[in-house]
């Protein structure tokens, strides 16, 4: 068959392109192609504009299969699949060679869940010579793996591989197919490799997991079903959509199947479409007693606003182009659910992908467009598979490893927050007690718990050592994700001069104000940093500014933590002089307390050196929280060694 893509070397293929359209643009009164202009509208994301440029010039050459095709992809980006698929058909009547055209219909039958007549289109256009071929190949295998047609898949995602070993698609796939056909090994060499580049200059459709996909053949055999997988934990605590209980009574009725609970978005209306920031506007019944109202958009959590009339903010960058749903939450008193609405939207941002002169020409559109139209893979979710391939291996903490890596840089990969929470409860960090610590246990002399929060800090940090140092004292160290992953070195000191590590977050934010899920990234992110800093799995967790209620209690338990609180603070004495603070500081600790004192510049260093003076003239003993209460640190059967993955995901 013939091809209708010349194949040109990409350097010499952009300096054609670019120097044709520095011509044109230099000729005065000269008009841009229709079609250049059709791709340049959806490079910056106009899809609406782009299929009306696009038809103009289909109108002026009928003939025009890449101008259809154009019609087509925007149709496609802007959420309209039947426009869409009319409009590839029609390229394709035009032109059955049409590459561009075969990828795009491919790529509307796979968001419709028609794989089968999406892996014929895509196998379709296999048949021709075209710099897109190894990720073609990769979509056909793809498909073949999420029918579950395991060794076909295998065959065609080590042929892409072969080809082209920086395709992620390809990657996960065959590491994919090994999974289902029980080869953990050859899935974890497979998938032992850095990621290579990604063509995210270009719109792309996001491919859906091989493995954790609904529709997918392994995903029904083995039953993957995050509430079926999650229910053995609800004896803990732990809730399959991440709520739960608040403490130990019944859960409140939730009213989110009834209609919508008095709740409504008002604004955008239904099916809208909408692009950049966007202001969602919520109404509520008189009636209806609210705390507050959440908004999530693609079941993402956005913010909330606790005063009406409720207005929120979204990014609609931050989510696919197409159909998207807005949901609302609104919250009572008691942190139960009192109301929920939502609203079909239809996304149109897109991204600039190609500079405008390298759409000159007819067949570097064609070229772009095949790119545009590829499945994509996310590069998070090969640590999901590698999760699932490491413990098909028997190597469990490994595989908590991964599955702490995938969920803390993308908590909504689907199965990744049950792969964590199993894999957890399967090493043995949950089902432990996890009671929140709010002081010491009685008796045996004077003691104190010195805990520093906010560090690692890169001078404060090495000056509280030596104190501590100096007066025999031991402390705990609450560390913020950020500046551990900025002072790695620092937290294996603490670790190395005896002293106890804990969790403060990752970015320091107010947690009351954020989603469950969100709440336990926060907390994972910032273990597995600290792990891979000092080779500790940390279980304490203390909230920063205090700011706890159901949801951040519901997130420590879902991830193995306890809370840890104080009896005096360093922030009861700003701007006071060491000889007031010291004094007062001792007075209210008496016989036992937790002191909340900061690796920071506030009080904390000009009145340490008097305090830990003044406690050892006293007799106090200065340890760590661990050592003067009731929580047990917990010990790795089988830890990982400290540094990157060692399954390469970076």
């Amino acid at each position: 068959m013939r091809s209708t893509v010349p194949h040109i070397p990409a350097l010499r293929a952009c300096l054609c392109v670019l120097l044709a359209a520095t011509a044109l643009t230099r000729c005065p009164g000269a008009q841009p192609n229709p079609l250049t202009a059709g791709g340049q509208l959806i490079a910056a994301g106009s899809y609406m504009d782009a299929e009306a440029t696009f038809a103009r010039a289909c109108e002026a050459d009928a003939m025009s299969a890449v101008g259809r095709s154009g019609m087509g992809a925007a149709a496609l980006f802007s959420g309209d699949l039947s426009g869409a698929l009319h409009n590839l058909d029609a390229a394709l009547a035009i032109d059955p060679n049409c590459v561009s055209a075969l990828l795009g219909r491919g790529a509307v039958l796979y968001r419709a869940g028609r794989t089968d007549e999406a892996m014929a289109a895509y196998r379709h256009a296999l048949a021709y010579e075209t710099p897109c071929r190894p990720q073609i190949r990769a979509c056909v295998g793809h498909l073949a793996c999420m029918a579950g047609f395991y060794r076909s898949a295998e065959a065609d995602a080590a042929g892409a591989v072969a080809e082209d070993p920086d395709c992620e698609l390809a990657r996960q796939t065959l590491a994919a197919s090994y999974i289902a056909l029980g080869r953990a090994g050859d899935a974890i060499k497979t998938l032992a490799r850095p990621v290579g580049r990604t063509d995210t200059a270009y719109p792309g459709l996001e491919a859906t997991s091989p493995v954790f996909s609904p529709g997918a053949a392994y995903y029904r055999e083995h039953g993957l079903d995050d509430a079926i997988r999650l229910a053995g934990l609800q004896s803990i605590g732990v809730a399959a959509g991440g709520r739960m209980p608040v403490d130990d009574t019944p859960a409140a009725v939730d009213v989110a199947a009834q209609a919508d609970g008095g709740l409504r978005i008002e604004w955008p209306g239904p099916n809208a479409r909408v692009t950049g920031v966007l202001e969602v506007s919520v109404v509520a019944s008189a009636g209806l007693q609210i705390d507050y109202v959440a908004l999530l958009i693609a079941d993402r959590f956005v913010g909330v606003s606790n005063s009406r009339p409720y207005r929120l903010t979204i990014d609609t960058r931050t989510v696919a182009d197409g159909i998207c749903i807005v949901r609302c939450e609104a919250y009572g008193p008691n942190g139960d659910i009192v109301g929920r609405a939502s609203q079909q939207i239809v996304v149109a941002n897109g991204a600039r992908t190609l500079m405008p002169e390298e759409l000159a020409a007819r067949a570097e559109l064609d070229l772009f467009l095949q790119r545009a139209l590829l499945l994509q893979a996310d590069p998070t979710a090969r640590a999901q598979l590698c999760g699932h391939a490491l413990q098909a291996a028997g190597r469990s903490w490994e595989a908590v490893d991964a599955f702490e890596y995938g969920f803390s840089y993308n908590p909504g990969l689907p199965g990744i927050r049950a792969d964590l929470l199993l894999a957890y409860q399967g090493v043995g960090v949950l089902g432990r007690p996890s009671t929140e610590i709010h002081n010491l246990r009685a008796g045996g002399g004077p003691q104190v718990a010195l805990t520093f929060d906010d560090g690692p800090h890169p001078v404060l940090t090495p000056v509280i050592l030596d104190l501590l140092d100096q007066y025999g004292a031991k402390g705990t160290f609450l560390l913020i994700g950020k500046q551990a992953e900025t002072y790695p070195e620092l937290v294996r000191l603490i670790a190395e001069r005896g002293h106890e590590i804990g969790n403060h977050s990752y970015s320091h934010r107010n947690l009351t104000d954020l989603g469950e899920l969100e709440i336990e990234r926060e907390l994972v992110m910032t273990r597995q940093i600290i792990r891979r800093a000092c080779g500790r799995f940390i279980t304490l967790f203390r909230p920063p500014g205090g700011h706890y209620n159901a949801r951040v209690r519901a997130a420590t338990r879902a991830t193995g933590f306890s809370p840890l609180f104080w009896n005096e603070n360093i922030g009861n004495y700003p701007g006071r002089r060491p000889d007031e603070i010291v004094p007062s500081m001792i007075r209210k600790v008496g016989a036992s307390g937790i002191v909340l004192l900061h690796s920071g510049y506030d009080e904390t260093p000009a009145m340490l050196p008097a305090f830990l003076r003044e406690l050892a003239s006293r007799g106090y003993r200065m340890g760590t929280v661990s050592e003067l209460c009731s929580h047990s640190p917990f010990v790795m059967a089988e830890a990982p060694a400290p540094g990157p993955p060692g399954w390469q995901l970076h």
